[in-house]
């Protein structure tokens, strides 16, 4: 049984992730819209900020999933579907930390590791990049690696470690 999302609106009676996956998650999608729709409005005051998370997939319906699992442990989440976007995202709001896939078109992760690494002001921000491949390049720093596919007990975990520190 998953933990119960904790604070404002995301506690909802979703308890547990059941027989249908999909409908959980969209329902705690819908929550932590309703909440972020409140929050931006002034209604409501919400808790603490909460880290801003940039998740990067070529894979919408991946990158949709992991949205919705990093925003219900109470994450912000700014999405992008390649490496580009991701680095646009980042100059515009500086993301606690940033999760990206290695393969991708437009922009790889590779590339989005070594443009941050250059970038004023982003040069030190945590990179965990996810892959099929067995291992990231050797030459390339990022702050963790993920092996697709990974358990989302994984991704939690570093983004918790990654994100304490900032």
């Amino acid at each position: 049984m998953a933990s119960e999302p904790t604070g404002g609106l995301r506690s909802c009676p979703l308890h547990y992730v059941g027989e249908n996956v999909r409908t959980t998650l969209s329902c705690l999608a819908v929550w932590v819209t309703a909440e972020r729709y409140l929050l931006r409005a002034g209604v409501w005051t919400g808790g603490p900020e909460l880290p801003t998370v940039i998740l990067v997939d070529d894979d919408p319906r991946l990158l949709d999933a992991m949205s919705a699992l990093v925003e219900s442990e109470g994450f912000d989440v700014l999405k992008a579907l390649d490496g580009a976007e991701a680095l646009r995202l980042a100059r515009i709001q500086r993301p606690a930390i940033v999760v990206t896939d290695y393969m991708m078109p437009v922009m790889r992760g590779d590339a989005l590791v070594s443009a941050l690494a250059g970038e004023p002001g982003l040069a030190d921000l945590p990179v965990v990049l996810c892959s099929a491949v067995a291992a990231p390049p050797g030459s390339l720093a990022v702050a963790a690696f993920l092996r697709k596919p990974f358990a989302a007990a994984q991704l939690l975990e570093l983004l918790r470690q990654h994100t304490a520190r900032n």
